[in-house]
């Protein structure tokens, strides 16, 4: 008997391709945050705070709506969730784009993250079922659509604000990137999870949600995905303004030939950096386990903070000028 089309490794891979571009297109809706916050500020004249409580709206309702979503992408499928997710996507940045208050803005961020969480928790979790033999790396391209999208958009996206104005590029960015994922959308599959054979014991297990609650290991995982996020979305917002804080913001640097303002070059290699990771340690994760790569991952991060803080950490009797270490006299 011929498999169907839904069954065969290729549809899989083609639907894995098409959840990482939905990924890729809604990327800027957390990563390109940080390029609006100073024009809004200076045209508007917000409180630096007020504008941020935008961005911590759209990241709360992301994250703590997606097991409402999860429930609904298991009763009909990814396909209206991921397209409801692009609707909502261009509607807060359009949103966005015409808010003549904080309060229009932060409205604009509940749809934001209504559409955020449809979008990039559909389509996490639909490509661990589509790959339950592959969930590592399958995850991990997922995330790394998230991140490489912004770094690839981040330079036109910044050029967009510095020619045309910042609601501008809410408009023309948010209709593009909606609209995309919406088509995009059009396109998705329920997994046939029952016909996918996983090569790991874990993968075949099924916990009910009412279970997983119970577990120290759920727990554990969350706190360490807390930890990490916190630190990770609190950088993510404050580029911008650390720029404009530390006189930096339009300083221009040329690295191989090519001249970018400093803002515009931290964000694109901050999300390239990673975004490229992401499949590397997904990958990594299905060949070692997973507790041995966060395992090594997160010891060679607190290596390079040690090594960080001793670099800049001067002995005593030393001022550091400039990354020059000189003797105190006197």
């Amino acid at each position: 008997m011929t498999p169907s089309r839904a069954e065969t490794p290729i549809n899989r891979w083609a639907q894995l391709a098409l959840m990482v571009a939905c990924t890729v297109m809604l990327s800027n809706m957390q990563y390109g945050w940080t390029l609006f916050v100073n024009p809004m500020q200076k045209e508007n004249h917000w409180e630096r705070a007020g504008i941020q409580l935008a961005f911590s709206i759209m990241i709360l309702l992301n994250t703590w709506l997606a097991p409402l979503e999860g429930l609904l992408v298991d009763r009909y499928g990814p396909r209206f969730v991921v397209m409801f997710g692009g609707l909502c996507a261009a509607a807060a940045w359009i949103m966005n784009s015409y808010a003549q208050s904080l309060a229009a803005l932060y409205a604009g961020a509940i749809v934001g993250g209504i559409g955020v969480g449809c979008v990039f928790g559909t389509c996490m979790g639909t490509a661990l079922k589509w790959f339950p033999d592959r969930r590592g790396l399958a995850a991990g391209l997922i995330a790394m659509g998230y991140g490489l999208g912004a770094a690839a958009s981040v330079i036109p996206l910044a050029g967009m604000i510095q020619a045309s104005g910042y609601r501008r590029a809410f408009l023309v960015f948010g209709l593009i990137q909606g609209l995309s994922i919406f088509i995009m959308g059009a396109f998705l599959l329920k997994p046939v999870a029952q016909k996918l054979r996983a090569t790991s014991r874990a993968a075949q297990v099924d916990i009910h949600p009412s279970k997983t609650f119970r577990t120290g290991v759920f727990w554990m995982i969350y706190l360490v995905y807390v930890m990490i996020g916190f630190g990770g979305m609190v950088i993510t917002a404050q580029l911008g303004p650390l720029a404009l804080d530390f006189g930096v913001e339009k300083q221009i640097v040329t690295i191989l030939g090519l001249s970018l303002p400093v803002l515009t070059l931290a964000a694109s290699v901050d999300n390239f950096a990673n975004g490229i990771t992401r499949p590397l340690c997904g990958f990594l994760s299905d060949k070692i386990g997973r507790e041995n790569t966060m395992l090594l991952v997160f010891s060679a991060e607190g290596d390079c903070l040690r090594r960080n803080d001793r670099v800049r950490t001067p002995a005593p009797g030393i001022r550091t000028v400039r990354g020059v270490d000189l003797p105190v006299l006197g």
